[in-house]
């Protein structure tokens, strides 16, 4: 029987599928009964989609999701141009997703969708924190545009919802990590650590290797999705993390203990105006309105991901 019965042949469209987390999610809703469209740049991992619909498109095309939008229940956007990173040095990058999410909330309400789930940033938006874990309700005071434009689609998620009654949710999530994630356009630091410790290379880290982050399974991550595709109640904003702050310093020489494989030379260079000391979200709230909270250990979640991506590494086609 499945975890999730409410999600049996209800009709998902998933923006950003391609991706780590959208890879992920597409599999999950799949194995919970639905019916699975995923949308977005090429997938990483094509043989995930054999028998899953995916069409290649950006979040600008409008009218290539107009044609998908047919009787679709729900709607996952996780769908971006940017990250933190580039994002402060080209910031029309993000401003390009938020004039294309509007129109796909426009697309949203046309088409009668019963909601919206958007995928948020527990690190960017927040800004640096007034209080730790940070809760939902702390005021948010982003430092780079990347945080800026997700809280500006968020904040049109709520006015599409005032005024045209579109429900939605919005998951701040912190730093996802697990399978499928390799470490792309600077995101991924996980991902990265353990890549190259297995390549026996060099890990760079931006600043002293003491900021501290918030990471979490990416199969705790989906968890939260599918609980909240369904969810009725008031809340429409969730903090999705593990509550525990770690630096990237202890990060590190966890997965060095994971490998097993010595030491891993850190390379540390200048830290970043964009970076913020500390970050780890409060969780109390997914926990009483959805039941939801991390089940997978820190040490064998990193396991896990070392052991799909020495796998991956052995299998992938070597690219010349």
């Amino acid at each position: 029987m499945t975890l999730y019965p409410e999600l049996q042949r209800k009709n998902c469209l998933i923006l950003g599928a391609g991706g780590f987390i959208g890879t992920n999610l597409c599999l999950a809703l799949k194995n919970a009964g639905a019916n699975v469209i995923g949308y977005g740049r090429k997938s990483r991992y094509p043989e995930i989609f054999q028998d899953i619909e995916f069409v290649n498109g950006n979040l600008n095309e409008s009218q290539k999701l107009a044609n998908l939008m047919t009787d679709v229940d729900y709607v996952f956007h996780l769908l971006g141009d940017s990250s933190p990173g580039n994002s402060s040095l080209n910031p029309q990058l993000a401003i390009d997703t938020v004039k294309a999410s509007l129109e796909l909330l426009d697309l949203c309400q046309a088409n009668n969708v019963q909601k919206i789930i958007f995928a948020s940033s527990g690190g960017a938006v927040y800004g640096k924190p007034t209080v730790l874990p940070i809760p939902e309700t702390m005021n948010p005071s982003p430092i780079n545009s990347y945080g800026i434009n997700m809280l500006m689609i968020e904040k049109y998620l709520a006015l599409y919802k005032h005024i045209h009654g579109l429900d939605y949710s919005i998951l701040r999530i912190a730093n996802p990590y697990g399978k499928y994630q390799r470490n792309f356009k600077n995101q991924g630091i996980i991902a990265a650590i353990i890549e190259n410790g297995l390549k026996d290379q060099n890990i760079e880290i931006w600043g002293d290797g003491n900021v501290v982050r918030d990471f979490i399974h990416i199969d705790d991550v989906i968890a939260a999705f599918l609980k909240v595709a369904n969810y009725k109640g008031n809340q429409h904003l969730f903090n999705v993390g593990s509550g525990i702050g770690r630096s990237i310093n202890n990060v590190v020489t966890d997965i060095e203990t994971i490998l097993n494989k010595g030491n891993i030379t850190r390379i540390y260079k200048e830290s970043r105006k964009i970076d913020i000391p500390e970050n780890y979200l409060n969780i109390n709230l997914m926990k009483a309105e959805l039941n939801w909270q991390p089940k997978i250990d820190w040490q064998i979640g990193l396991a896990s991901t070392a052991e799909w991506m020495q796998h991956y590494l052995a299998t992938a086609p070597k690219v010349s």
